[in-house]
């Protein structure tokens, strides 16, 4: 534990992030998917933007507009584009209704993706 410092020209790359998704293609239209070994990072990123959203949204219509959006174009998108759909859409609606009830079960994509490994 140190000082923290705000830094607000710096930009941040996750190492986990910066990899690119695999490029598929459905009625000419292109998008690059996640593999599902690594699927889980969407969990955490989905609920904690939802989680941040908010509690320091200014203007909630538009935020809860905004998620709706975000998550319709999610499901569309692994129902066009990705294997393993049922898993991967209940992973994303967890995500969502997660970070709207403030739930931090870190465990919960691997159950999601993966089933019980105990």
């Amino acid at each position: 534990m140190g000082q923290i410092l705000l830094v607000p020209d710096r930009i941040i790359i996750h190492k986990e992030s910066a990899k690119k998704g695999l490029p598929k293609i459905f009625l000419s239209r292109k998008s690059l998917r996640i593999p599902y070994n690594k699927f889980w990072l969407t969990y955490y990123g989905r609920r904690n933007l939802v989680w941040l959203g908010k509690k320091y949204s200014t203007n909630k219509l538009n935020f809860y507009f905004g998620i709706l959006k975000t998550l319709i174009r999610s499901v569309i998108g692994v129902i066009l584009f990705d294997n393993n759909k049922l898993r991967r859409i209940k992973l994303i609606v967890n995500a969502y209704i997660d970070g709207l009830k403030g739930n931090f079960d870190n465990e919960k994509p691997k159950r999601i993706l993966y089933g019980d490994s105990k």
